[in-house]
């Protein structure tokens, strides 16, 4: 490319990204709709082609789409610090970090390895960084959520559906190979879409407690049934933990409504099962639930990469290693293996270290726990689930709208502890009612039914 097409395209370039900025800084919810887009396409596409090579690495538009997010966070910050609380030191040492292990990987390795091995924690970084900003007291008041919820989830109903009418429920060791020469699984979604299908139905669950909507509660029983097809065994745990966590911790009357839903839902089941119109579904399922194959491969190469990490010196257990350094390591069948390793927390503390680590603990522990006292249901559910799913998997960047929603409810829901409060003095508030931020009522529906009349 000469010297003039060059500065040509990197013009063009540069128009299109900060149209796409302004259109997102007018209409966030663009941002999320462009993100849900993503996660539609992840089964048919799992290496999308880049949009273009620059300076020794590919340009993806998943690049494009996190810096236009990231630059709107930049005008944001005081919502962003809101939404964190005092969780912000937490979040800005993880990006610190990261930031810290580019530029050293880039120096070593070269700028092109260093973006192309750290890409996975760049897009949550700047992404999740842009969720965080956003209104979410405003957007829960209005349904704004629940609506993407709905969108999304029907979407992804809709797309296991098509797979598994045209290419058959397939297990967790089975492939398909597609017409362009693409192999990908047999399952009718891939993991990170069966974890959104979680989400939406937990979002959607709630709806339903607070309004008995027949939609949603039709749209919930459905994605429960797409997950477990799906038979993606990390999202089932992190489901069945999340949902037991919120067992134990929830209000009274959300005990009721859960088990009355498992009631209702283990009933249509054993319905089904009577019939014996699912055995070869069941068989399917058993035989996903058996397989270890996977689950000895990921778990014999976590302790080779670490054993790397402490041989090279303290400052890589402290800071971690830079990124282009590799994750080589020998799998059980003898095969040399360099993707990066499936669980999150030891990624993270390969490239940004035990202080990477540490800070992404007492962010996501500090907010569970906050969510434990405050009974933040939704935000604890879904904190649990992305906790637990990141033993077997790295965080999706993909579900940052989830986890900044959660994270943001958690912030503002009131604590429901009243024996902090002394029988000697007189309450000011009313604690029948939900308490009232800055005119937006508690944005964590499924803990606080109760409605708001005009007049309060």
């Amino acid at each position: 490319m000469s010297a003039i097409s060059l500065v040509l395209f990197l013009s063009l370039a540069a128009t299109l990204w900060l149209i796409t900025v302004l259109v997102i800084a007018k209409w966030p919810a663009i941002g999320i709709a462009f993100t849900v887009l993503v996660i539609f396409t992840l089964w048919e596409f799992p290496n999308i082609p880049p949009i273009a090579q620059l300076f020794g690495f590919a340009l993806y538009f998943n690049d494009v789409l996190a810096t236009a997010l990231f630059a709107n966070a930049i005008h944001n910050i005081s919502t962003l610090r809101s939404n964190l609380r005092g969780s912000i030191f937490p979040w800005l040492t993880f990006i610190i970090l990261t930031t810290f292990s580019l530029v050293t990987g880039a120096h070593i390795y070269g700028l092109g390895s260093a973006i192309t091995e750290g890409r996975a924690f760049f897009l949550l970084a700047l992404c999740m960084t842009w969720s965080l900003s956003l209104p979410w007291s405003n957007w829960a008041r209005t349904g704004h959520l629940y609506r993407i919820a709905l969108t999304l989830g029907f979407g992804l109903i809709a797309l296991a559906a098509y797979h598994a009418t045209r290419y058959g429920v397939g297990t967790a060791e089975t492939a398909i190979l597609l017409d362009a020469g693409q192999v990908v699984t047999g399952r009718v979604l891939v993991a990170g879409q069966a974890l959104s299908v979680v989400f939406c139905m937990a979002i959607t669950a709630s709806h339903w407690y607070r309004t008995r909507s027949k939609l949603a509660g039709c749209m919930s029983t459905a994605l429960l049934l797409v997950a477990i097809v799906s038979q993606h065994r990390s999202v089932w745990l992190a489901a069945a933990v999340a949902l037991t966590v919120v067992i134990i911790f929830s209000p009274l009357r959300v005990k009721k409504s859960v088990f009355g839903g498992l009631i209702v839902f283990g009933s249509l089941s054993v319905a089904i099962l009577l019939t014996g119109v699912a055995d070869n579904l069941i068989t399917l399922l058993l035989d996903s639930a058996s397989q270890i194959k996977s689950v000895d491969a990921r778990a014999a190469s976590w302790p080779q990469l670490i054993e790397q990490s402490f041989a090279r010196g303290w400052e890589y257990v402290v800071f971690g290693q830079p990124f282009g350094s590799g994750y080589v390591r020998i799998e059980p069948n003898g095969m040399v293996a360099t993707f990066m390793p499936h669980n999150w927390y030891v990624s993270l503390f390969l490239r940004t270290g035990a202080l990477g680590l540490l800070a992404h603990l007492i962010l996501f522990g500090s907010f569970l726990v906050l969510a434990i006292r405050r009974r933040a249901t939704i935000g604890l559910f879904i904190l649990t689930a992305i906790s637990v799913y990141a033993l077997a998997y790295n965080i999706d960047w993909y579900h940052h709208f989830f986890a900044a929603y959660a994270i943001a409810s958690i912030a503002f829901s009131r604590s429901c502890d009243k024996s902090r409060i002394s029988p000697h003095v007189q309450p000011s508030i009313n604690l029948k009612q939900p308490k009232v931020w800055q005119g937006v009522p508690n944005i964590d529906p499924i803990s606080r039914p109760t409605r708001i009349s005009p007049q309060q």
